[in-house]
């Protein structure tokens, strides 16, 4: 499905630049307070959210990513993958950035069909890599390691968990409603290559904009949505 007209959109557009908007659970990796992670990992519910049809400015996607301390995807040291509406269609995808300098564009694998899947990012200490899963396959893998001090990697941990709903244009709705929410389940991560793999217990959530939502059921489930629709 496209988002090429206002007509299938719950708001008017409103935004003309890459505003970040967002509902998540997200701990950004502060030194000697958040566990070190080397892997975040959730299954994530199908629910195709309605974009205001802005150009590509109107994307909403949802996701599991593994960042560099305080920075977001804005900073350019991440990898992720989840899913994504925006005006090419609806599609899984993984993306990376080694800095801010030299962000990979998303690698699209085709629509998401119905039920629950696993979306996975994982840095390797044996490969020095970060490799990107969807439903146990490894999509994607950035070609540097993380590990090394910028701008060739992320630098020192703890590198930072995020389970996150986006958009860029208030618009445009986050997956889920208020009666049909998207879910991350079974949320983990890994703090070592040899750790086992645990739920982020304590995760700060918040939001951004005042039409998204989140509801944390219990330390591995996060539940998502846009209300009012309209």
């Amino acid at each position: 499905m496209f988002a090429s007209s206002h007509i299938d959109a719950a708001q008017a557009c409103q935004e003309n630049g890459q505003v970040l908007h967002f509902t998540s659970a997200v701990d950004f990796g502060q030194a000697g307070v958040s566990p070190n992670a080397i892997a975040v990992s959730s299954y994530i519910n199908t629910r195709e959210p309605l974009t205001c049809g802005n150009g590509n400015v109107s994307t909403s996607s949802i996701w599991v990513m593994l960042a560099a301390g305080l920075t977001t995807q804005d900073g350019g040291m991440f990898a992720q993958s989840g899913y994504l509406k925006w005006a090419g269609g609806f599609v899984k995808f993984s993306e990376w950035g080694q800095n801010i300098n030299n962000v990979d564009p998303p690698q699209l694998y085709g629509a998401p069909t119905p039920g629950n899947h696993s979306y996975q990012v994982r840095y390797s200490p044996g490969k020095h890599r970060v490799n990107m899963w969807i439903d146990l396959v490894r999509v994607d893998e950035t070609p540097f390691d993380a590990a090394l001090p910028p701008p060739d990697g992320w630098g020192a941990q703890p590198w930072s968990r995020q389970y996150l709903a986006e958009t860029h244009d208030l618009g445009d709705d986050i997956p889920g409603t208020n009666g049909d929410r998207a879910i991350f389940s079974a949320m983990q991560y890994q703090s070592c290559g040899g750790c086992n793999w645990v739920p982020p217990a304590g995760i700060p959530t918040q939001k951004g904009g005042p039409r998204y939502h989140r509801r944390r059921v219990d330390d591995s489930t996060l539940q998502v949505w846009t209300d009012p629709l309209q």
